[in-house]
């Protein structure tokens, strides 16, 4: 009962002061107190009142542009929104809302260049920030992207660990690895973002071995020792073997370096070495190299791969051991 006395008392009040100068006025009062306390409808229906009391007012057009933004009603939003902003482009958040607005209609690019006016205007807005962020990424514009979200991680501790993910995304995507992991390192400190910290290892992960793939040479070294009870002297086809045994040493090196490396094109060169020398039969040491020329081409997204190598023996020298027979 006192809750109606209330409001009563308050339209009393506030009919005469604003009727004066626009009737409207108080119905205005009343759809922002309702839009604020989340009541669309009743919101909707007292900016429509004031409208109709002066349809030229742009905050009217605008509150109910909010109304409707905020219940996803866009076509409308756009009317009135527009409205306003021909009315008045300064009216406070009201760009913002238009930005909103044509991020919700994923017109992406106009979104971006009003969050970023946003920003500039109000260093302090980090939503405008984030959203610049997010609706750059959305147009590929990675770089720019990153550096919105980093500055909206830095303001809001809220904001802190998506800013800093999508920010590691963003510097993944242009091959700046090193920064991403920064950024995906600040996601698992962050107390905030438990939900997000383990995407960010995966991330952590997959960047790192992606940075190892990339790496333009690679190098392998093998050493062993071994004993040989039966080291095979004769052709293959004479069905001989030696009664002979010996100890030998082994040693494999191979390295590769990639003059070109792209996403889908590698061309580079490679060296292996072999040799092989025993205790008491030189005669059977081994010693090779060969040179090998590589191209390698991925033609299409399903990894159909093509690679044309060439492999020269460098030099060779010492006796080959026959394999063994196939038992039977």
């Amino acid at each position: 009962m006192q809750k109606i006395i209330f409001t009563i008392f308050i339209v009393i009040i506030a009919l005469p002061v604003y009727a004066g100068d626009d009737d409207g006025r108080a119905y205005y009062d009343f759809g922002v107190f309702a839009y604020q306390d989340g009541d669309y409808a009743g919101a909707e229906n007292y900016f429509i009142s004031a409208i109709g009391f002066n349809p030229d007012n742009p905050m009217y057009h605008y509150y109910l542009g909010k109304t409707y933004l905020k219940t996803e009603r866009y076509d409308k939003a756009e009317q009135h929104l527009s409205r306003a902003w021909a009315s008045d482009d300064k009216i406070s958040g009201l760009k913002y809302d238009i930005a909103t607005l044509r991020y919700k209609t994923e017109k992406y690019a106009e979104a971006a260049e009003l969050f970023m006016q946003v920003a500039q205007e109000d260093s302090t807005h980090v939503l405008a920030n984030y959203y610049a962020g997010l609706s750059l990424m959305r147009t590929e514009r990675y770089k720019d992207a990153a550096a919105y979200f980093v500055t909206a991680a830095g303001k809001s501790p809220t904001i802190g660990g998506n800013g800093y993910y999508y920010a590691g995304l963003c510097y993944q995507k242009i091959g700046e690895f090193d920064t991403a992991l920064e950024m995906f390192e600040k996601v698992k400190q962050d107390p905030e973002s438990q939900n997000l910290k383990e995407n960010a290892e995966k991330w952590i992960d997959a960047i790192r071995k992606k940075q190892k793939a990339l790496q333009p040479y690679s190098l392998y070294l093998k050493l062993g020792r071994r004993y040989d009870s039966n080291v095979r002297l004769e052709p293959l086809d004479e069905d001989i073997y030696a009664d002979e045994s010996d100890w030998v040493n082994l040693l494999y090196f191979s390295g590769k370096y990639d003059f070109l490396k792209q996403e889908r094109f590698t061309l580079g060169a490679g060296y292996s070495h072999y040799q092989s020398w025993h205790d008491d039969l030189n005669e059977y040491n081994l010693d090779r190299q060969h040179l090998q020329f590589l191209r390698d081409m991925v033609c299409c997204s399903r990894c159909l791969r093509i690679c044309v190598s060439a492999r020269i023996l460098l030099a060779g020298r010492g006796k080959l051991s026959a394999p063994a027979p196939f038992q039977t």
